[in-house]
């Protein structure tokens, strides 16, 4: 059986080799990488949802040079903990917002190497994404859906984690267990200050705030810092991941591009809430 359920009747899928199926004969073929595509044509919003190849092969890049990989250790070591003091005994856990799949798979590994069994699944609009994600790892479920409107049933899952994805409260409270638990995790204040530095005339710090979870308690703040040196050849990786992509002035892009390489603290904050 599927952690995952049919997007069209909501009743519980089953994966085989090539498709998974419902009871009323829904059927939605599994891509060759394994990942399956549940998103409804109303959330689609665009024609091609959610990062590029190109965005995509840039973050995979960066993270697969382990830079983040304080962040990596810090939350798939919470996410050990946390599962063990869900008060339902439920090892069911979701990434939104999965991406390529480098913190999935880091929880995934985490929870076995601590004696878990746990069913896992991500979920991103990017079908380029989930196939880097699914290639990482047959045993974790990939689909293509909103975070939304997750393709789960209600209360089936014990944690569940976003990792830099806009939170959806309502949803994510429909899906988690009582007690279960949501990570958010979020740029901390100081997070690529460095970079910042060289981009910005005036480089402004991030709000450390916890994002509003209307139905959940905030049970813990945890702060993950470190500092980071890229090398020439990583830097636009970095900076096609970040927001300043977007919004930076062709001068400071300039300069930045111009580097050898860039020395930059790196922070972030783990919010930890519970399902009330």
């Amino acid at each position: 059986m599927s952690l995952l359920c049919c997007p069209v009747c909501s009743g519980p899928l089953i994966r085989e080799e090539k498709v998974y199926r419902c009871a009323r004969g829904h059927s939605f073929d599994r891509a060759a990488k394994g990942y399956v595509n549940l998103l409804a044509d109303s959330g689609r919003g665009s024609k091609v949802p959610g990062d590029s190849p190109e965005m995509v092969r840039a973050r995979t890049a960066f993270l697969d040079g382990g830079y983040y990989g304080c962040l990596r250790q810090a939350l798939a070591g919470l996410c050990a903990d946390l599962l063990g003091n869900n008060g339902q005994n439920l090892h069911s856990v979701i990434d939104t917002g999965c991406g390529e799949g480098y913190y999935t798979l880091g929880i995934y590994q985490r929870l076995c190497q601590s004696g878990f069994v746990p069913q896992m699944a991500g979920f991103d609009l990017s079908r380029a994404a989930l196939r880097h994600a699914a290639g990482r790892c047959r045993e974790i479920e990939y689909a293509v859906a909103s975070l939304f409107r997750l393709p789960l049933a209600p209360q089936s899952i014990g944690l569940l984690t976003d990792v830099f994805a806009p939170v959806a409260p309502e949803e994510f409270r429909r899906v988690l267990a009582p007690g279960g638990f949501a990570v958010v995790a979020a740029p901390g204040a100081d997070h690529l200050w460095g970079m910042k530095k060289v981009v910005y005339d005036q480089p402004y710090r991030n709000d450390d705030l916890p994002p509003e979870m209307p139905g959940f308690v905030l049970a813990d703040k945890l702060s993950v810092a470190d500092s980071i040196t890229v090398p020439a050849p990583r830097i636009p990786d970095l900076f096609a991941m970040t927001p300043y992509f977007w919004k930076s002035p062709r001068e400071g892009t300039a300069r930045l591009m111009a580097l050898r390489e860039l020395e930059t603290p790196i922070s972030f904050s783990l919010f930890v809430f519970r399902r009330s």
